[in-house]
């Protein structure tokens, strides 16, 4: 999960009094401010997008402040009303990427794990985040859950392959200083907040002593 600053004021035709939330204006600025990534999932440009209802329980659809960006899978399949004390990515107070830990599947039809960061104080938000994460990765209980689920751990593995790639250019006492510094280029590009499943490739670094080192500077919103 990812932070994001929300805009103000809001878009134009809520400012107008209409009542469709998924108005295109709408859907373009919540795509804009998640740098068109789901919230839940950090996938990038998701196929099918859905303007999810943070609090599934405000009768107010197009209250800008509870509207957020997200995947249709992980909309209608997994949050839906069941999950609605999530922490809150557009909340300045939370740091929501450094709560939760991802961790990148060994193989792509691996277990991928999601746990509470121990640094820092459990509370029924993270708990209740930590579930629907670890569903949406990976939850097999439906037809449809199994096969979209395989789809993203081999989206998820993709992404680790070519970290682990300019990893092992660093790492090489063979590479020239010229490949090393293009490889280090490559990784600080990954760890922008804009590319996909950037909080699996965060937290790679961090939970590695001479990455965290070399690349920990760079892990910023």
């Amino acid at each position: 999960m990812f932070n994001v600053v929300r805009t103000n004021p809001a878009p134009q035709p809520i400012l107008d009094g209409i009542r469709n939330h998924n108005h295109p204006l709408i859907l373009e600025e919540l795509s804009r401010m998640f740098y068109s990534k789901c919230y839940i999932c950090e996938v990038l440009d998701p196929q099918a997008c859905a303007v999810e209802h943070f609090d599934a329980t405000n009768a107010d659809r197009v209250d800008w402040n509870n509207l957020y960006f997200a995947c249709h899978r992980c909309n209608s399949n997994f949050k839906n009303a069941n999950y609605n004390n999530l922490i809150d990515p557009a909340d300045p107070n939370t740091d929501v990427f450094r709560a939760i830990k991802h961790k990148f599947p060994t193989t792509p039809n691996s277990h991928v794990e999601i746990s509470r960061n121990e640094a820092v104080q459990n509370s029924p938000s993270i708990s209740q985040t930590i579930e629907l994460i670890d569903k949406v990765f990976n939850d097999d209980s439906t037809g449809n859950r199994k096969i979209t689920r395989t789809m993203l751990r081999k989206k998820l593995f993709s992404i680790l392959v070519k970290v682990f790639k300019e990893i092992s250019v660093i790492s090489d006492d063979d590479s020239t200083p010229q490949q090393k510094k293009e490889a280090e280029e490559k990784i600080i590009h990954f760890l922008r907040v804009e590319q996909e499943f950037s909080a699996f490739i965060r937290w790679m670094v961090l939970d590695d002593q001479t990455l965290r080192r070399l690349f920990e500077q760079y892990i910023r919103d």
